[in-house]
């Protein structure tokens, strides 16, 4: 009976100290869930330095790919442009939109509301006044992340009157 009892003891250590060892065995961690995550800018391909009255001015937003996150929350992006003006000269422009409080916008595009998680190449268009008068023109693009927004400038001059169409020649 006595030799029963060993090796039921035994049997009940073995399994124990099996159990401990399995329990505190290294395991592999199980593989992070890296997403993509996207900034924005705009008018990488520049805008035109000359525009006229009416005219559809397009705004191409470009995302760079940035570090994968782990986080499983995406953060909402805010694409916007606007049109000040006109200003007499560049000088005055300048002056003006680096006061502290700017003067207010002539024309304001549709904002583009995206993710740091969709990338790609969304668009802005802006559509000048028919009406615009000519002279220099503020373009100011904005992306708004989260609690931050980055913002930059560029210089349009609007002509008077409309571009002239170029002639096709006749075969």
């Amino acid at each position: 009976m006595r030799q029963r009892r060993d090796v039921l003891a035994a049997v009940v250590v073995v399994l124990g100290f099996g159990s401990l060892v399995a329990g505190c065995g290294s395991r592999a961690p199980a593989p992070a869930v890296e997403s993509a995550r996207y900034q924005y800018s705009c008018c990488q391909a520049g805008l035109p330095t000359v525009a006229y009255p009416g005219q559809v001015i397009a705004l191409r937003w470009t995302s760079t790919a940035q570090l994968p996150t782990a986080s499983t929350a995406a953060t909402a992006v805010i694409l916007s442009a606007s049109v000040t003006g006109p200003f007499p000269d560049v000088a005055a422009l300048k002056t003006a939109m680096s006061a502290d409080i700017p003067p207010a916008p002539t024309v304001t595009a549709a904002d583009v509301h995206t993710t740091d998680r969709v990338g790609g190449t969304p668009a802005s268009s802006l559509q000048l006044p028919a009406q615009a008068p000519p002279g220099f023109y503020d373009v100011r693009t904005t992306v708004a992340s989260g609690d931050a927004a980055l913002s930059g400038d560029g210089i349009l001059q609007v002509a008077p009157g409309q571009p002239t169409a170029t002639p096709t020649p006749t075969p």
